[in-house]
Order: structure tokens, then sequence, then C-alpha cells
């Protein structure tokens, strides 16, 4: 029923944030023709080098725009933001998988995805769904840029085909986690272990989303489970089934490899001998490395590419471990991520009894915090607990654990506690859903934002955006209508500042129109005096109240909130 349920919860919101007609007409001139021909002469003239470290980081605006010129003087600046707007969705990462699919030749045999921080299990059976969907004449068989363009429709349905394979695999997860609990734990704490992690924000959060971090949750689940049952069980045939587990999360998202860990202990546990440990030890690897290669063989053909990928991605998450790291990672995500009754449950959990060793339980959770630690370098972006998602099954576990704990000496504060957690984490989760829904089916803040802008601001005014212009953080406004500026070069240059944060701190502003979700008990409220180094201001700058009780900042907007400023 937790499965069914969220499975139909995922499909109703499934098309929020997507290229679509609307989204076109507001961001184009009555000559569309010529604007897509330009965007098309751009992308042409792109190098493959260019694009290829575009799929690590977003193709930015780059040259005179940055410098100061306006969009309208900048046809190249001009024609790579329309480009953006006419094929990502509103979660930028979404476009990774895209961009990777896109640069693929399988009349040549060439299925090299030229990014590597995505798995081929993410990557490929995406690709083969499209090519069912062209199959079926879902999607025209031709899709070179002129074709992709001529319809919003086609490039909202890649995104839609992707989205359905990582909501399959994470409604599979939830199962997983259910059935992996329960080998590890008995019935009782695998069913309330289950509904937690159903419940849990991050995976309501990133429910319907291209991006593998979430799925992988599941396949973590399923080594833990096997590997447990080698261990309660004492049987060793298991490992190769946990290790093969390892390799499929490895092969969705590479850090969720890490898994490999909880077979190798468990053969050092079993015991028998070093030779036995050795060989069973290299078996459940080989098992793996084997598993792994199949779904991610340009991890061996393309070892330059490898090398270039862990290059740019060492500079966006430096080694720098520090307390401070650690203190902001679990109040600043996990904390927010996971309501405090729930995390007191789960640390009364960690010293409960159970048939595997506390240590095993803990394995997992302790080497993605550790390696948080050491790359997240006290960011304050709540987003950025997707990296520790894998730690998720267990933080339930922990908790069914503790519940059982405190139940044991006192039932009515054992139900307090997991009812007011629940209640907490459901009103984050019905934000999500509700937001997720009314940005799929009704009429989103980006598109009311932009409607207002092309109906109040008039033709030529000078526009300051505070951040780089693309789906997640501007309206689709028709750029070369405007004398369009980056605020961050000069703040307060423009007669008008579009932004999706408040902006409390610049004087000289009046706020002309706002656009943030406060309708209905469950809302996203602006915040005064929030953080400001957070990667995603738009996250950090909001929080989710239910009835003016705020419940913690967001992990994933699917609305983007819009602030429209007008010189004094």
């Amino acid at each position: 029923m937790v499965m069914a349920t969220m499975a139909v919860a995922g499909l109703l919101g499934l098309r929020w944030g997507l290229p679509s007609e609307e989204r076109t007409r507001l961001l184009l001139p009555a000559d569309r023709g010529r604007a897509i021909e330009q965007v098309i002469a751009q992308a042409t003239t792109d190098t493959a080098e260019k694009l290829r470290t575009a799929l690590v980081m977003p193709l930015a605006a780059g040259g005179p725009f940055d410098a100061g010129r306006t969009l309208a003087e900048d046809p190249v600046a001009h024609a790579r933001v329309v480009r953006r707007f006419l094929t990502f969705s509103c979660d930028w990462d979404e476009n990774t998988i895209v961009r990777a699919l896109a640069f693929m030749r399988p009349g040549q045999l060439d299925f090299n995805p030229r990014t590597f921080q995505y798995g081929g299990l993410a990557i490929y059976p995406v690709g083969a769904l499209i090519r069912l969907a062209m199959t079926l004449g879902l999607l025209p068989t031709r899709m070179d840029m002129p074709t992709f363009l001529a319809d919003p429709e086609h490039p909202a349905r890649l995104y839609l085909v992707g989205r359905l394979w990582m909501l399959v695999l994470t409604i599979v997860g939830l199962w997983a986690v259910w059935w992996a609990a329960t080998q590890a734990h008995g019935p009782e704490i695998g069913l309330l272990s289950g509904i937690l992690f159903a419940l849990a924000t991050p995976v309501n959060a990133w429910l319907v989303l291209l991006k593998p971090h979430l799925p992988a949750v599941g396949f973590v689940a399923l080594s833990y489970g096997f590997a447990s049952r080698a261990l309660i069980l004492g049987r060793p045939g298991q490992l190769v089934p946990a290790a093969l587990a390892s390799a499929c999360a490895a092969s969705l998202s590479p850090p969720a490899g890490l898994s490999i860990l909880l077979p190798l202990a468990a053969t050092i546990v079993l015991g028998g001998g070093v030779r036995v440990v050795a060989r069973r030890g290299a078996l459940a690897v080989a098992a793996a490395a084997a598993l792994f290669c199949l779904f991610n063989p340009y991890y061996v053909l393309d070892l330059a590419g490898v090398r270039l990928e862990a290059h740019i991605l060492r500079g966006l998450y430096p080694v720098r471990p520090s307390l401070a790291s650690l203190v902001s990672i679990f109040w600043h995500q996990v904390a927010n991520a996971v309501p405090l009754p729930l995390l007191v449950l789960a640390g009364v959990g960690v010293f409960a009894g159970q048939p595997v060793p506390r240590w095993f339980t803990g394995l997992v959770p302790a080497v993605f915090l550790a390696s948080a630690v050491s790359t997240f370098g006290g960011r304050t972006d709540p987003s950025m607990v997707r990296f520790l998602l894998p730690a998720l099954p267990f933080l339930a576990i922990w908790t069914a654990q503790g519940f059982r704990a405190v139940e044991r000496r006192s039932r009515g504060l054992a139900l307090a506690t997991l009812a007011v957690g629940g209640l907490w984490t459901a009103g984050l989760d019905g934000f999500y859903h509700l937001d997720r829904l009314v940005a799929s089916r009704g009429v989103p803040t980006e598109v009311r934002a932009a409607r207002w802008f092309l109906d109040n601001v008039p033709v030529g005014a000078e526009v300051g955006l505070v951040r780089e212009p693309n789906p997640r953080l501007v309206p689709p406004i028709q750029f070369g209508r405007y004398a369009v500026r980056k605020a961050m070069v000069a703040p307060r240059s423009g007669q008008w500042v579009v932004t999706t944060e408040p902006l409390p701190h610049l004087g000289g502003l009046d706020l002309a129109a706002r656009f943030v979700e406060e309708s209905g008990p469950v809302r996203l409220q602006p915040l005064s005096g929030a953080p400001s180094t957070a990667a995603d201001p738009d996250l950090s700058e909001h929080a989710v109240t239910v009835m003016g009780v705020p419940l913690g900042l967001p992990l994933q907007l699917h609305q983007m909130p819009a602030y429209i400023f007008r010189k004094r």
C-alpha cells in the first residue's frame, strides 16, 4: 500500500518544471522561428570539448555578458540563455543524463556517455526507453536540434521518460529497505523502518527527479540485507548478491559503491582463516567489478574522460575536514531532513540490541558522514544532504529500534515522540507533494511571474538579474525585449531586479511583485536574516511552514519563488 501510494503521488507530479509551450511563448517574441534559428546556429558552433565540460557544469552565458553588456547586445550569450530555457528543466542537474545521451552515436556504436558522475544504470536504460518511445510514436524518430526545438513537448518527454525510470527504481527501493530491515532485524522493525523511510523528507522531496542519488539507496539497502543474512544465517553465499547490489548502487551513483564495504566486512566477521576470508572477499569484489564494468564499460575504455571529470569534481569538493563542517552537516543537512524527535529515537536505537553487530549497521552512515565532513567544507545548502542519502535507511532502522526500546519503558512517551516526528515530516512531505502537483498541473510561480513581467515592465527597461539566467533561478522573460544585465556585476544598475531571494539587504529598491506559494496551511515562507553562504539562496532564504510554524528549509523547490524589485 505504501509503495502504491508513493507511485501514484509521483505520477501525479511527474511534469513539474519541464519545457512547455507556455514557457516558450513567454520566452520568445513573435518572431519565434528566427530566435530558434539563432539557438540552433549557436549549438552547432559549440565544440564537443566545450560541451563535454558542460556535462559537469552547465554552459555559462560567458563572454561580454559577464563583463556588463546586455543580452540584447550579445547574441551569442542570448542564444545560449534561450537554449537553456528551451531544453532544461527547473533542476539543472536533470539535463546531465539528457546531454550524456545526446553525445552517443548508436549508429557508429559509440555509447560513451562522456560523463561519469552518474552511472550506466542511470543513463543506458533511459536511452533504451527513449528509443522505445520513438518506436511507439511518442517521440520523433529524428532527434536533431531543429526537430528537438520544433515542439516543446519533445524535450519534455525526454525528461518524462527518465523520471519514470527513476520513479520505478525509487519505488523498488522502498521495498528493498523494508526487505533488508526485515532480514537483519525482524518483521516488526522491518515494517516500521519501511514506513519511516517512505515518510522521510528527502524521499518525498526527490521522488520525481531525473537524478540517481535516491534510487541508489535501495540497492545499498539490498546489500545490507544480503550481508546481514550472511552473518545471521552463516551463509557466505549471500555475500555475492550483497556485492552485486553494491555494484548496482555504484552504477547509479558511483559514491554509493562504497557500500561494497558491507559484504567485505561480513566476510571478515564470518572468519574461517586468512585464506578463506581472502578468497570470499576476492570473489565478492570480482563479482561487483564484473557487473559494474558491464553497466559502465567507459570507466575502463575512457580513462582520460574519468580523469577529466574527477579533476573538475575535485575542484568543486576539495578535501577539508573540520569540526565546523561536521556541525554544519548535522544542523543544516541531517537535522533539516530528519525531524529532531526522530533523530532522538534514532540516537536511542544506535545502542539497542540487534542480531548483527552495531558497528555493522553503522558502517555505511559512518563512511558517508566522514566523506561529507571531508568535502562539504561547512556548506549550509540543505540540498547537500543528497550525498548522505545512503545513510537514510539506517537512520530509519535506528529510529524503529529506538521506538521499540523506549516503548518497553514508556509506551506513551514512545508513541508521542514518534507521532510528533511523524507529523513534522508529514507536514514537509505535504509541501513537496502539493508544490509539485501545482507545478505539474496548475500555473507555477515562474509562469505567473513571467506573465506579470510581460504586462508591467516596458520594452527596453534596464533589468538586473542576481543569478545566471536559467529556468531554476529566473522566470522565462523575453530577454531580448529588455536591457538585461547581471545584477551581481552592478547590483543597483537596473530599473528592475529579478531574483528568487527576498533581498532585504539591498536599499533603493521597492518590492513590485512577488510570487511565492502562501496559500493553505502548508506554504513556503520567506525568511529575514537567512544565511547567505548557501549554494542555492532560493532554498536558504525560505522555510516550509505549517500554520505559520517553520518546519525547516526546503530540500527541493518545484515552483521557483520570484521577487521583482523596482528602483525607487
